[in-house]
């Protein structure tokens, strides 16, 4: 019922910008002349209607070649219907007239840079972003498409820029969304064996954003490929300590770096911290289960996957790990009961109205 209201509203919405859009377009650009094909021709637009739509703006534009709007909206329709080659012709005739407003300008170059991007020619699209944003002046639309494109030609630094000066547009306060691009950044420069100053970009993330799990797992990654194997195990555990809903990413790694310096027991102590910070963690509960399995501590293990199975009812996980303890133990009628439990809880998330 609720998804209903929105859509309506959400129409409601549609059709009000766009009558707006209508009357403040023949009231400032079209003077006295009679629009009706226009008007119809953005009513299709609204309706879904692409064919309709041409068919209007055509004879709109055979009738009066200065209406810029009319061949905007027939690029658009060109490029919606996998034609953009077709709307960057139409859209780069328009760029080469001399009496464009400023508001026309701006609509034009956006839609070559849309056609561009739709071309997958990202160079030509950046050149025409640039044109865009020597007369925007660095808006929004503007610089979403910049970042957009930097992403795509993997150029980081200018990203993080970028979104740097997208969020200041937007007002935001936290600079958390530009750790991803310190995060790619890293991973750039760990291709080219550049160790050092991949783990000060990884720095710089969790600088940005104290919870980025991709840059602690990274860092730690980094000195484990130069056998630094306590200096990953401390970057790890500040991930366990700041992050502990990330932490089962760093649980396997935790565990073999560990074993290496002959500390494999304090994977026990890391996995209740984890725990104690988050005590829904499955990925704690299944660690712990299978260290006291290694320990043959069977009932442990066992209490661990219990507490897993109540916490995290649709994962099949710790059903699965139980099974094979059961196995293992040789109890074979825990098996029967652990079948029984499952089912009877299958059961009861039938509706009764479904049968």
């Amino acid at each position: 019922m609720l998804d209903n209201v929105f859509f309506i509203l959400l129409l409601a919405v549609a059709v009000i910008l766009g009558a707006y859009y209508v009357y403040s377009y023949i009231r400032t650009d079209q003077g006295g002349v009679d629009q009706t094909d226009f008007i119809e021709g953005l009513c299709a637009l609204l309706d879904g209607d692409d064919r309709r739509a041409f068919q209007k703006f055509r004879e709109v534009v055979s009738s009066d070649s200065s209406n810029v709007e009319a061949y905007l909206r027939i690029g658009e329709i060109f490029c919606r219907n996998g034609k953009p080659e077709r709307a960057l012709q139409i859209h780069q005739d328009l760029s080469v007239r001399h009496d464009l407003t400023g508001r026309q300008q701006l609509a034009v170059f956006r839609a070559i840079t849309n056609d561009y991007m739709s071309l997958e020619d990202f160079s030509a699209a950046q050149r025409s972003l640039q044109r865009y944003n020597k007369v925007a002046g660095g808006d929004n639309w503007g610089l979403a498409t910049l970042l957009a494109l930097q992403e795509k030609s993997g150029k980081w630094e200018e990203a993080s820029a970028t979104q740097e000066k997208l969020l200041k547009l937007k007002g935001e306060l936290s600079r958390r969304p530009m750790a991803r691009y310190k995060v790619k950044s890293g991973d750039s420069l760990m291709t080219e064996g550049q160790y050092h100053q991949a783990r000060l970009a990884y720095k710089e993330a969790i600088s940005l954003d104290e919870k980025c799990a991709d840059a602690y797992l990274a860092i730690g990654d980094s000195y484990m490929s130069e056998n630094r194997s306590d200096d990953a195990i401390g970057i790890w555990k500040r991930l366990v300590s700041n992050a502990p809903e990330s932490a089962g990413q760093a649980l396997d790694r935790l565990e073999k770096a560990l074993f290496e310096v002959g500390k494999f027991g304090e994977i026990e102590d890391i996995c209740r911290m984890v725990i104690r910070l988050d005590p829904h963690s499955l990925d704690a509960r299944l660690k712990l289960a299978e260290y006291f399995t290694k320990k043959a501590d069977f009932q442990s293990a066992e209490e661990h996957l219990l507490h897993a199975l109540d916490n995290n009812p649709d994962s099949y996980q710790p059903a699965l790990e139980l099974a094979r303890l059961y196995l293992k133990s040789k109890k074979e009628d825990k098996i029967h009961n652990l079948i029984g439990m499952l089912e009877r809880k299958e059961e009861g998330k039938v509706s009764p109205l479904t049968g």
